[in-house]
């Protein structure tokens, strides 16, 4: 269908090795429940694509979420 769209947004968090006591994983664990089954924007429920780690800044840990919205082009959210 020509009127409904995917779109992936992207989610990068960062934690200070400081603070290594299992931070990031909280932090990505609340973005989690606050996104996933909303909705954002769209016809559908956001859903999770997948999460990895990335080499980005030295000194912090970095995790990168990505979750996929279904829209319908010309719709108000």
């Amino acid at each position: 269908n020509n009127l409904v769209y995917n779109q992936d947004l992207y989610i990068s968090v960062f934690t200070h090795e400081n603070f290594n006591d299992l931070r990031l994983e909280q932090i990505v664990d609340t973005v989690d429940q606050i996104l996933i089954g909303s909705r954002f924007k769209g016809i559908s429920k956001v859903t999770a694509s997948g999460k990895e780690s990335f080499q980005g800044m030295r000194q912090y840990s970095q995790m990168r979420c990505r979750y996929n919205i279904m829209g319908l082009y010309g719709a108000r959210g």
